[in-house]
């Protein structure tokens, strides 16, 4: 029987043990908070510590910063930790941030300490601090005069905020691998054990001389010098946190203030909103002076999305990408160059259909990969580049359909071809007589007034189909192939070198840089034509061409 007894006394010992394990927890009234923008916030928390003394813990805590502005939106995530004392009992604490615009603020908080030579965190999960106009604050604040207030807090809402406690498995940042951080913790704590243990000593002498009326005034003054640490630690967090929210915000708003100015970005934000797109979200994340990235999120009518990612070098972007899973917006250029419509022709009759491409963007040059894929899970690509606004190359790639066995029978005849004609060169040799010299090859040249009046075709057939726009690129195209092919060597050029062409051939530019001028303007949509002065324009450009291309005239 006693032994009986005694094992079930062992066994509630341990079932009791863990009930009383020392622990921490914060907590929060709220899970969202409101304040009117360009007032201080003080958010409070509450430590709960079950150890029966002070304890040296770190406080870690993360803060993102969210902002929208000019239809992009910002987004920070900073995480800082430092050393806090944890007092027994409860301890009031808040923590103090600031925006003079409307933001949005989502904090978490970790306390981690050690007990019995184990790694604990305690995690408090993310609550909202939002910073709202002064318009939005007084009408809250009006509506909610009636119920009192008890600081510069315009509103609360959500439920309160308790942490969760576990063990951290790995060296956390409540244990510093510095020795002499160590050291600097142990006496601390030691310096703190040792204030409690005279505090207890004046305790025992004021009761035996004054009674049991006197035991309260020792405790109060060891709350006090509590309360004091936590305030000065409170104190050294809030400035931490109200620097680097203020750096932060200065570097966040250099960088979007630069890439609202961006011209590559607004350009192709422009041409997606033409194309029929409207951006649902995006953000420009700040990594450092003048670096960073920018992405962005599109939609049209069809649900057909589009996303955009870039990164900024020196404050600028050197080049975007466009992906999307379903069919890409292309420019006009490209969707209106005979071969990019023949070679997509083909395939879709073949059985081929889009699933996807990308465009990668820079000022001077668009590289344009579109996915297509068949009934079979055979894949093509056709490969695009305009650059300064013309067509350079349209390419097809098709995923090989051809058997293995193929191959293996076309090694083999290339081998026996080889074959042959190492036999047929000793034959040679051997008889002396010398192989025929290959004759040269002749390339056909190019006929100029064939494409010339393709184009020019192509413009008036626009011009009665009401694409005006279309209309002014073909137009650039028939002045920009026809002066380069006859007075230039054949490749593409830009309007300024087209014009310096011209004139250093002793062409006269009176006619043809104005239209060069107004397509370039209604090619990009900084201008609008019409169909009279595109119909003019035909006039003028055939005028031109017979002028100096005298011995060929246009119909």
């Amino acid at each position: 029987m006693k032994y009986t007894l005694a094992a079930i006394l062992i066994l509630a010992a341990f079932a009791i043990y863990p009930a009383l394990a020392n622990d921490v927890t914060l907590k929060t009234s709220q899970s969202e908070y409101t304040f009117p923008a360009g007032e201080e916030a003080r958010v409070p928390f509450v430590v709960d510590s079950s150890f029966p003394k002070t304890n040296v813990g770190t406080l870690e805590y993360t803060l993102t910063r969210k902002q929208s502005q000019k239809g992009f939106s910002f987004s920070q995530t900073n995480s800082q930790s430092q050393s806090f004392p944890i007092s027994p009992g409860s301890s009031q604490n808040a923590i103090t941030l600031s925006s003079d615009d409307p933001a949005e603020f989502e904090v978490s908080l970790y306390m981690h300490y050690r007990d019995s030579g184990k790694d604990y965190v305690s995690a408090l999960p993310p609550f909202s601090v939002k910073f709202i106009s002064n318009q939005t604050s007084q009408n809250q604040g009006s509506s909610g005069s009636s119920q009192g207030s008890t600081s510069s807090q315009s509103g609360n809402s959500g439920s309160p905020l308790t942490s969760t406690t576990s063990e951290e498995k790995s060296a956390g940042l409540g244990q510093s691998s510095d020795p002499f951080d160590e050291m600097d913790q142990q006496m601390n704590a030691l310096q703190q054990q040792n204030q409690q243990m005279m505090q207890q000593m004046l305790s025992r002498k004021g009761m035996s001389s004054s009674g049991s009326g006197s035991r309260s005034q020792p405790q109060n003054a060891q709350q006090t010098l509590q309360n004091n640490q936590m305030n000065a630690q409170s104190s050294a967090l809030q400035q931490q946190l109200a620097q680097e929210t203020s750096q932060n915000k200065k570097d966040q708003q250099e960088l979007a203030d630069k890439m609202h100015q961006d011209p590559l970005l607004s350009q192709v934000n422009q041409d997606l909103k033409n194309a029929g797109y409207q951006q649902k979200d995006g953000s420009i994340s700040a990594e450092g002076k003048g670096a960073g990235s920018v992405s962005a999120q599109y939609q049209n009518d069809k649900n057909q999305g589009v996303s955009l990612e870039g990164d900024i070098q020196n404050g600028s972007l050197e080049k975007l990408t466009a992906s999307s899973n379903e069919s890409l917006p292309i420019p006009s250029t490209l969707a209106n160059d005979p071969k990019y419509q023949a070679e997509k022709k083909n395939l879709q009759q073949v059985g081929y259909n889009q699933t996807g491409g990308t465009q990668t963007i820079t000022p001077n040059e668009s590289v344009i990969n579109e996915q297509y894929n068949n009934p079979d899970g055979k894949n093509a690509t056709i490969s695009s580049i305009i650059r300064n606004g013309t067509v350079e190359s349209v390419t097809v790639k098709k995923e090989d359909e051809t058997p293995i066995g193929w191959y293996i029978g076309i090694i083999l005849l290339i081998l026996l071809i080889c074959l042959c004609c190492w036999a047929a060169y000793r034959y040679y040799q051997k008889q002396g007589v010398e192989p025929e010299e290959d004759l040269p090859v002749l390339v056909e040249p190019v006929d100029v007034k064939t494409k010339t009046e393709e184009l020019l075709i192509n413009a008036e057939k626009a011009i009665s189909e009401d694409r005006i726009k279309d209309a002014y690129v073909f137009f650039g195209q028939a002045l920009r192939f026809f002066i380069s092919q006859t007075r230039g060597s054949g490749t593409s050029h830009t309007t300024e070198e087209i014009i310096s062409l011209a004139k250093t051939h002793g062409m006269d530019v009176k006619i043809i840089a104005p239209i060069l001028e107004r397509c370039m303007m209604v090619e990009y949509a900084r201008s609008t034509g019409s169909s009279e002065e595109a119909t003019g324009f035909i006039k003028d450009i055939s005028t031109f061409v017979q002028e100096y291309f005298p011995e060929e005239s246009l119909d």
